[in-house]
């Protein structure tokens, strides 16, 4: 019943994904590193774990000599 409701709410937002693709991506956690500064000031630095080969994203397949809409 769970993955039924996560295929449709897929397809209407993300018409490429299966709910297998999502639970996947479960596995990538993140972490918020909070560093204090001596002027009193806080430094956030975002860590993400490895991606497993599986989830990493292909690079971009742009045209070198696109034009820029601007």
């Amino acid at each position: 019943c769970l993955h039924v409701t996560l295929a449709r709410r897929l397809h209407a937002l993300a018409p490429g994904l299966t709910p297998r693709s999502v639970e996947k991506f479960a596995a990538m956690q993140m972490i918020d590193v909070h560093l204090p500064t001596t002027d009193g000031r806080e430094l956030v630095l975002t860590r993400y774990t490895e991606p497993e080969p599986e989830l990493v994203r292909p690079p971009c397949r742009g045209k070198a000599g696109s034009q820029l809409l601007g």
